[in-house]
């Protein structure tokens, strides 16, 4: 069945992203808005986050009961440090109904129906969460969980604020809350918190900053596999940027960075099997095996030809052919946004996890954006000077 909300969220990154393009000689009308009501605004906000930590305190347990990744990462975690391989073993807990609250509403009588395969995100994730559970794992699940992952997406979170370098934490704080509550559930957490650390230390490292960026971006496509959206746009602009200039030194420096991010991700991937973690994670719905007790389908492509066998052939050369074209965008953040529709476009399964490159990516671009036309702005508004006479 068609994931209404995935899709629409589609049309809505879309539609954000191409309203980013519009000319105008003066800077948005909604920013305009916002700081001549920065109160009022101010005020809403906190009264919409501090209404959303309420309901997640009270409803926590419906929470919990609503999402199976921290049944999923617990149990990927306690069979890894007893011993067991979770890349091989079906010792992973995940609901067989499509959906985020699959076990609630129109698909169930309140008792949710478990499949059980192998662990579905990549090593680095699986390591982190066996140390945070070593450190937290006293709280009980899903508390544990849940306190790592506030403390990853509040990081990141304060990262991006001063990557954004916004004037009023008063606004930006509410939002923030909501985000944070909003993955508090959702290894996602970590994903962003490793993408915006890239992209905090391409701009604001003083020593070899894209070398760190590229590393930083391959160890976050250790965690979910989406996150080689950015990791490729950024190794790839570089790379080409450099070359068209010309400079052998920076071509080289892209070069060991990206052969460092290869080494990296073999180093962590190897102790588990590399086969065994690409087909339980890169290539689990490849598998006929596992994916019979998956939750597939809610994309346009998908419910259209998802059981033709050329599916795999079309989604790959689909997202080949958005990098390509992407090589013609001079923003990378453009290049991101192009890729990343693309692939929730022929995504075999809709999840909402990948949308938080999509609000990433998007701000960046829109803080460029404004950067740029208070320039242009200023530069109109100050009349040249006049020639004095002599």
């Amino acid at each position: 069945m068609l994931d209404v909300l995935y899709n629409l969220l589609i049309i809505l990154m879309v539609l954000f992203w191409l309203l980013s393009f519009k000319k105008t000689k003066r800077p948005g009308r909604l920013r305009r808005f916002v700081s001549k009501n920065a109160l009022v605004v101010g005020i809403s906000l906190w009264i919409l986050a501090s209404i959303l930590v309420v309901v997640f305190v009270v409803e926590f347990d419906y929470f919990g009961d609503s999402r199976d990744v921290d049944d999923a990462v617990d149990a990927a975690v306690v069979n890894w440090t007893s011993g067991i391989n979770p890349y091989t073993e079906f010792v992973v807990p995940r609901f067989s109904e499509m959906g985020h609250f699959a076990i609630f509403g129109d698909n169930s009588d309140s008792i949710a129906v478990w499949s059980y395969g192998p662990y579905n995100y990549l090593p680095f994730d699986l390591m982190f969460y066996s140390t945070a559970h070593a450190a937290l794992g006293e709280f009980g699940s899903p508390v544990w969980f849940v306190i790592t992952n506030i403390m990853c997406a509040s990081f990141a979170l304060f990262l991006f604020y001063r990557l954004l370098d916004i004037k009023n934490p008063y606004l930006y704080s509410p939002f923030a809350i909501m985000l944070v509550i909003f993955y508090a559930f959702d290894n996602t957490s970590l994903t962003m918190l490793l993408i915006i650390g890239a992209l905090y230390l391409k701009e604001r490292s003083p020593v070899i900053p894209e070398t760190l960026a590229v590393m930083a971006m391959g160890v976050a496509c250790l965690t979910k596999i989406f996150a080689v959206i950015p990791f490729i746009v950024l190794a790839l602009f570089i790379l080409q940027r450099e070359i068209k200039n010309r400079d052998l030194r920076k071509i080289a420096e892209a070069a060991v960075a990206i052969a460092a991010a290869c080494i990296i991700a073999i180093l962590v991937i190897a102790p588990f099997g590399m086969s065994d973690v690409l087909d339980s994670t890169v290539f689990v719905y490849s598998s006929g095996e596992v994916r019979d007790d998956m939750p597939i389908g809610g994309t346009v492509l998908s419910e259209l030809i998802g059981g033709n066998s050329y599916y795999s052939y079309i989604c790959l050369g689909t997202m080949a052919a958005a990098v390509l074209i992407g090589l013609l965008l001079r923003s990378s953040n453009d290049r991101v946004l192009l890729f990343l529709s693309v692939f929730l476009l022929v995504s075999v399964k809709s999840t909402l996890a990948p949308f938080c490159i999509a609000w990433i990516f998007l701000a960046l671009k829109y803080r460029d954006v404004l950067v740029l036309r208070d320039k242009e702005f200023e530069t109109t508004k100050t009349p040249p000077p006049q020639a004095s006479d002599p």
